[in-house]
């Protein structure tokens, strides 16, 4: 075989041999990463589970909510001076206010300006005649003031900003250490109440200290003392209260019930 011909035939096994690298590269490549792929999945699950967690706990909350707070269709001044809604929806801001689906009493909705007129009137009235401390039903005592939601909306309100509280409220004890989803239903309940009675900013461990260092201890029994919120019905803080009692009678029985099981398997 002559030089020439050598050279030719190893010219071709050596392109022949790079296509094929090519080739099994290029295919490596449009794999998909199993492993991230399995993060991703996984990532996807947990939010979901968190979000249905969340939605379930509203949902649950909302009937121990009723009992104190009534669902006021018509725009009133709550005991601290705001203008509120539905399910003790604040809506002192203008921007919150003109988000609303108000209705007049032919129950046509209002315009943007319709709105902002109703709510420079609510502000007004507000100046003259509330004094703080006392619930003043706006809707009751001034005709004037007729515009109103419907209570299918004052439903969605209420799910929407319980939701959004509790999602900040899970945020908070992360940040803070603390497991919300993983405590008990009790718990839960009372952390929520707090949450939607003081609000995002007024629920702090700067705050709460005291409240959130027996919190982290689990010591619910010193966390159902410490959750007492000033300026609210004595039912409601009792009521609070005794979930966290049941709370720690539950982890009492939990912890003497795994004393006696080990004290069995030494004896």
């Amino acid at each position: 075989m002559s030089n020439k011909l050598k050279n030719l035939l190893k010219s071709i096994t050596l392109s022949a041999a790079l296509t094929v690298a090519g080739a099994q590269a290029q295919a490596k490549s449009v794999q998909p990463n199993n492993t991230l792929f399995n993060a991703k999945t996984e990532m996807k699950s947990d939010y979901q589970l968190r979000t249905q967690q969340i939605q379930h706990l509203s949902n649950t909350y909302m009937q121990y909510a009723l009992k104190f707070e009534k669902c006021v269709l018509k725009p009133y001044i709550c005991s601290t001076g705001s203008i509120t809604i539905g399910v003790g929806i604040n809506v002192d801001s203008m921007k919150d206010f003109c988000k609303l689906e108000l209705r007049n009493s032919r129950l046509q909705l209002l315009n943007l300006d319709q709105k902002k007129a109703y709510y420079y009137s609510l502000a007004a009235y507000r100046k003259k005649v509330v004094k703080y401390g006392r619930c003043s039903l706006v809707a009751e005592k001034q005709k004037k003031f007729s515009c109103q939601i419907t209570p299918a909306y004052a439903q969605r309100l209420y799910l929407a900003k319980s939701q959004n509280l509790i999602t900040e409220l899970d945020r908070k004890m992360t940040k803070a250490g603390l497991d919300f989803l993983s405590m008990p239903r009790n718990v839960q309940l009372a952390l929520i109440d707090m949450q939607y009675t003081l609000g995002n900013s007024g629920f702090t461990p700067q705050k709460w200290p005291r409240f959130f260092n027996a919190l982290k201890k689990r010591n619910y029994l010193v966390a159902g003392k410490e959750s007492e919120i000033k300026n609210v019905q004595s039912g409601r803080n009792e009521w609070r209260q005794s979930l966290f009692l049941q709370a720690h009678r539950q982890r009492a029985d939990f912890l003497a019930y795994l004393l006696k099981k080990r004290s069995d398997h030494e004896g």
